[in-house]
């Protein structure tokens, strides 16, 4: 089967472990024809959105990957809003797949890609959606102009070429039914997922995590990780670690920390010699540092990361926001505000070996909703 991903609605990032590179990988290694259509926007070694020539390549786990250019019709910044490309349909027509992904709903060329589905009925088109209220839509031309005006027109257009609109949370669904006016028959499930990490092999990435840092085996190693700033709440979470007095806690930190912390961070990094950070690392060494621990710290902003600890058979503690609400039961700690960050150490104090419980919760909800082999399957499942 020949398999299309369409990253045009955002940016693509070669060698990282984002639901863009994860699906093809699968689809790819499941012997597919796979191929990647994408914009030319991606992360510099800063980490900041940077952007590089339209060209051909083979990515890391060598699928092709085109990057084509905005049209230069208006400014680049205008450009970049609308999501307009040179060359899409030239390169349908080339490729002939029998399936697209289009990663993204807001982009105009949503409208080319249904275009050639009407021209060739037989391909069956999927087009996935990370937008929500937290990162979409957050000031007045971006929601009453963009979404509700321009992409609304644009996803009303298309809509009757496309199979199934993929929302990855429900906060996602409700963006997509508010702003667009997405029929709910169009909708459905389909979460950012992981790759399952078998028992021996978490086994194996624990002894090796001891054994670097030099750990003892009865230690409860925890991890926090990412974009390190306010909104993941990283200082209250520091705080309330360094007020529990256990001695078997280790917690790894991992990631980049923003200038609004910096100051606070370091000092209590500093402040206590159970804290480790391990600064930016692979995602590959960031698996393995989750899927070592007994649980995964996520007290604020959402991240793709928690549902990796749970593919890891990892429990985790997060906010008690609406898109959790399927992962409450029983391989998660939920906080209702930062006070509770301090109290659930206790409980892990109090009884520790509920957390070997947790993780075979967790181990049962990723393989039944977040397995990417899974996901990756559904693609190809249906027919037009």
């Amino acid at each position: 089967m020949k398999i299309l991903h369409c990253c045009l609605s955002c940016f693509y990032i070669d060698g990282y472990n984002y639901q863009e590179n994860v699906l093809p990988r699968i689809h790819h290694k499941k012997g597919n024809i796979v191929k990647i259509l994408a914009s030319t926007e991606t992360l510099n070694e800063s980490k900041k959105l940077d952007y590089i020539e339209p060209k051909t390549y083979l990515s890391e786990d060598g699928i092709e990957v085109t990057r084509i250019p905005y049209k230069q019709i208006l400014t680049h910044k205008i450009m970049k809003k609308l999501r307009a490309y040179d060359g899409a349909y030239d390169f349908l027509e080339s490729f002939k797949p029998d399936v697209i992904l289009f990663h993204g709903v807001p982009a105009y060329e949503l409208l080319t890609v249904t275009r050639y589905i009407r021209n060739n009925p037989q391909v069956m088109l999927y087009v996935d959606s990370h937008e929500d209220s937290n990162n979409s839509g957050r000031n007045f031309i971006s929601k009453q102009i963009l979404h509700k005006k321009i992409y609304r027109l644009i996803i009303k257009r298309a809509l009757k070429h496309i199979g199934k609109i993929l929302y990855i949370t429900d906060e996602v669904k409700d963006f997509l039914t508010e702003n667009y006016r997405i029929p709910e028959r169009m909708l459905e499930y389909y979460p950012l997922g992981g790759e399952i990490i078998e028992k021996e092999v978490k086994i194996r990435y624990r002894d090796s995590v001891l054994k670097k840092h030099n750990i003892d085996d009865d230690s409860i190693i925890m991890t926090h990780s990412g974009k390190l700033n306010e909104n993941k709440k990283t200082i209250d979470l520091l705080k309330a670690f360094v007020e529990t007095c256990n001695n078997s806690f280790k917690l790894f930190i991992i990631g980049s920390v923003g200038e609004d912390i910096s100051n606070d961070f370091f000092d209590l990094v500093a402040s206590d010699e159970r804290i480790e950070f391990l600064g930016w690392r692979n995602p590959e060494e960031l698996i393995r540092y989750i899927a070592a621990s007994d649980i995964y710290l996520q007290p604020g902003s959402q991240s793709a990361t928690m549902q990796n600890s749970l593919c890891a058979g990892t429990p985790v503690m997060f906010a008690n926001v609406k898109s959790h609400k399927r992962f409450m039961n029983g391989c998660s700690y939920v906080i209702d505000s930062v006070d509770d960050i301090g109290k659930i150490f206790d409980q892990i104090s109090y009884n520790p070996l509920y957390l070997k419980k947790m993780s075979e919760f967790a181990y049962q909800i990723a393989s039944e909703i977040l397995d990417y082999e899974k996901l990756a399957d559904r693609i190809c499942e249906r027919k037009p």
